[in-house]
């Protein structure tokens, strides 16, 4: 487009994103240009070479563990899937980053899993939203909660553990609570670990739903709709 002729004329670097795939499948492509070239220009106060490298490593290793190949008797994302078919998934993280990945698990069930869903962070849900669970027993007996956790999280912020076990008991019997722990060394790694993660989940819930998981016929129709004004 005119942004890539702009940058030829200028002679700047610039990354091109592979075609045919939503957006929401090219998070990779985007995200880590954009983190070299940051990276490339001093803006970061140390060197994430060696994170990004074990980032790609395990997520190349995890389409071993959740592809569609492994049965589901082995497969902890097609487990989850099943438990959350016919439900309200509610996805809250635990603090900082998986409070962002949260929002992108609440965006995937939309998308891929065409799905209601709902995200929060934590402690920012122990400000309001937790009170919500008040009538969890009316309004609740549909929805499936599931943590985003950190394993540094119970040695380096105690407190965000200890307020995820409370919430927990606060939900007491009213749903379905499900846990899902980051993997790897590097925050980076452990961040894209939860998002891949999401991405099969929410894929197979498309398919328990029997629908197209690149399917955005609401969104066309929205497009269609604005270009008439």
């Amino acid at each position: 487009g005119a942004i890539r002729k702009l940058a030829e004329k200028n002679g700047d670097p610039f990354a091109i994103v592979p075609g045919g795939q939503p957006p929401r499948s090219a998070s990779g492509y985007m995200f880590f240009p954009m983190l070299a070239y940051i990276q490339k220009h001093g803006l970061l106060n140390r060197e994430i070479s060696p994170d990004i490298h074990e980032t790609l490593a395990l997520l190349e290793t995890m389409p071993g563990i959740l592809g569609p190949n492994i049965p589901t008797s082995k497969n902890p994302a097609k487990q989850l899937a099943i438990d959350l078919f016919g439900r309200l998934p509610v996805i809250y993280g635990s603090q900082g980053y998986r409070g962002v990945v949260a929002n992108r698990w609440k965006c995937q069930c939309n998308e891929n899993s065409k799905l209601a869903a709902f995200s929060n962070v934590l402690p920012e849900q122990n400000h309001n939203e937790i009170l919500a669970w008040t009538l969890a027993q009316t309004q609740a007996k549909n929805w499936s909660v599931i943590f985003l956790r950190d394993p540094n999280e119970v040695k380096d912020t105690p407190r965000i553990a200890r307020r995820v076990e409370v919430v927990k008991e606060l939900l007491g019997d009213a749903t379905q609570v499900h846990e899902v722990w980051a993997e790897g060394n590097s925050l980076l790694t452990r961040m894209f670990y939860l998002i891949y993660y999401a991405d099969f989940v929410t894929v197979y819930l498309a398919f328990l739903n029997n629908i197209c998981p690149t399917d955005i016929a609401g969104i066309d129709h929205l497009k269609e709709e604005l270009s008439r004004l």
